[in-house]
Order: C-alpha cells, then sequence, then structure tokens
C-alpha cells in the first residue's frame, strides 16, 4: 500500500513545479486543507520529504538528466511523472529509512494511479538504475537492509 506521505509529496512536487511556490509554502497549504488524511507521523514525513527534496533538487534533477536516454531531457517527461521520478531519486540518493527495492515499488504504485502500465515502465527503470550507480542494492538481492 502506498504511503499518503509520498502521495502528497507527490502532489507537492508538481505544484512546485507548476507554480514555483517553495517547500514552506507548500507545506503549509497542504497541511492546512481539510481534506487532509496524513497523521501526525505522516505529516513529519511528508514535511521532510519536500524539505529534502527541494534542498537537493539540483543534484537528484542531474541524476534524472544522466538516467534518461541520450537526447532526452527531464522537461519533456510528464510533470507528473518528473515528480514521481523526483521523489523518488531523493529516497534512493539520501535516505536510508527504507530499502531501494521498496521504495521503488513504492513510487511504481504512485505511477500506476496516474499512467498506465507502458508508461510506468519508466519509474522502475530509472530508479533501478540510480539504485545501483549509488551502491544501493534491493535488500531481496543483498538479504539485509540497507
Amino acid at each position: 500500500m502506498t504511503s499518503p506521505a509520498r502521495l502528497q509529496l507527490v502532489q507537492a512536487l508538481y505544484q512546485m513545479d507548476m507554480t514555483a511556490l517553495e517547500a514552506e509554502e507548500l507545506i503549509s497549504e497542504f497541511l492546512e486543507r481539510e481534506d487532509s488524511s496524513l497523521n501526525e507521523t505522516e505529516q513529519k514525513s511528508f514535511e521532510a520529504l519536500l524539505r529534502g527534496v527541494a534542498g537537493h533538487l539540483g543534484d537528484v534533477d542531474s541524476k534524472l538528466e544522466g538516467a534518461l536516454a541520450e537526447g532526452w531531457r527531464a522537461e519533456r517527461i510528464d510533470r507528473t511523472m518528473r515528480a514521481i521520478l523526483r521523489a523518488g531519486l531523493y529516497e534512493i540518493l539520501f535516505q536510508r529509512l527504507m530499502p531501494s527495492d521498496k521504495i521503488i515499488q513504492e513510487y511504481q504504485e504512485i505511477a500506476e494511479s496516474f499512467f498506465s502500465a507502458k508508461q510506468t515502465r519508466l519509474v522502475p527503470g530509472i530508479l533501478e538504475r540510480i539504485a545501483r550507480e549509488s551502491g544501493r542494492q534491493a535488500a531481496r538481492e543483498t538479504g539485509r537492509h540497507e
């Protein structure tokens, strides 16, 4: 089951891309919504992840650009897909809270809620490549958590 904090993170990153709002503005906006269903732990996770992605956006986008096929630029990717990839890349590159295969699975599920199966293949392809390149092996491959 997909984490509500990660789903809201993707939504916030999409909005950040569309409006150029800062992370703190988005955190306030998202948490003040009447329909916000995040519990206290999820709120803290959402805040930390959004601040983290925003703070490392240059590094995340650089890795994303490097993982794309030659001639492709991140700007050509649908904004929702770009938000999903940015979130997943941030967690793989800068967080050690979950094994990379679990992170990939979560963002794959989020992608499936927005896109067709064919379109979602980009998510595990890029995230697995970055995980390998960054030395983060999946727990199922190593038999342990990272």
